[in-house]
């Protein structure tokens, strides 16, 4: 059984943990795009093809749910409180959305190209905390957000030398917006309800999400897609990848680490992500999803943004953050 008790770690434990959250979510940029083609010839044939990824995202959340549960025990006697939903809703609704925005723009663009818009919410997370929680950004983070975001976007505009900037990238860099509120309230969200309550109850609103947008977009495709699917068995070895991995073990990792790391550092280390998904598209995909050219450049970029908010804090810092 995992324990829910809040111990202090250090920093550099929680920047290691926040980076491995980073190599699973790589993996469901890939995972996500094939599974949702393996779904897409079971809907009706009028049906969009973000139906296909938008429908494995509510299956996937909707198993990982009990699966908490089964091994994380101390939530099975939780009873939602009043005082429970503002904390909740501020992290799972814009959760939410982005994982929805996120699967829908991946059926009309490259795995790897929705990991690199992904990774643009480095752009605006030290401004929503600055305006949000009145952190003012350091020096340090400043310099890390700036090579983080060059990086970004040398590897998304030299993408095979240019870029079409469609519907697919459109809604993934909506669901960066979303994914950096999350990021800014994670840290408290997880004080005040625990890793656990915080991971289980995100979950099961994400979950209930996601089937209202299956619905919306075609109830009469449901059954039959799902059927369907569940039958490939390479559908089903890419839906355990992202359940055990992309789903819950990330999930945790960034719920139990994140309060330990300000929100602009976490969201500096979450640029990792695209590095990730280009290589596990690259195993899983193949050699079109290679960044080349300036792409690479960018990689070093992010590379050193990371390495520079790893890099432990003076204690002058470590005394205006726990101010």
């Amino acid at each position: 059984m995992i324990s829910t008790e809040q111990k202090p770690v250090s920093h550099g434990l929680a920047i290691a943990a926040l980076v491995g959250a980073c190599a699973l979510w790589g993996t469901s940029f890939p995972s996500v795009k094939t599974c949702g083609e393996i779904i897409m010839p079971f809907a009706r044939p009028d049906t969009s093809v973000a139906f296909g990824p938008i429908l494995l995202t509510a299956l996937r959340f909707t198993i990982a749910a009990p699966l908490l549960l089964l091994f994380w025990s101390d939530n099975r006697s939780w009873r939602l409180q009043v005082s429970d939903l503002r904390p909740l809703l501020l992290v799972a609704v814009p959760m939410a959305a982005g994982f929805l925005l996120q699967s829908a723009g991946l059926a009309f663009t490259s795995a790897t190209i929705s990991g690199f818009i992904t990774g643009l919410c480095v752009c605006v997370t030290p401004a929503f905390e600055w305006m949000l929680l009145g952190r003012r950004p350091t020096w340090r983070l400043l310099v890390g957000a700036l090579l983080a975001i060059v990086g970004v976007a040398l590897m998304t505009l030299t993408r095979g030398g240019s870029i079409h900037f469609g519907w697919g990238e459109i809604l993934t860099l909506v669901c960066t917006l979303a994914f950096t509120l999350q990021i800014i309230y994670t840290g408290r969200g997880s004080e005040k309800l625990g890793a656990a309550r915080l991971t289980y109850g995100s979950f099961v609103i994400l979950a209930a999400c996601g089937w209202v947008a299956a619905l919306l977009i075609s109830p009469g495709s449901i059954l039959p897609a799902i059927s369907g699917a569940t039958q490939n068995w390479h559908f089903l070895l890419f839906f355990v990848l992202i359940l055990f991995g992309a789903t819950i073990g990330a999930q945790l990792l960034m719920n139990g680490f994140q309060r330990y790391v300000r929100p602009s550092e976490a969201s500096i280390i979450y640029t990792t992500e695209p590095l990730f998904a280009a290589v596990f598209a690259l195993i899983l995909i193949g050699l079109d999803e290679l960044p080349r050219g300036l792409g690479m450049a960018g990689a070093g970029m992010m590379i050193a943004a990371n390495v520079l908010v790893a890099l432990q804090p003076s204690a002058k810092s470590a005394e205006k953050k726990s101010a």
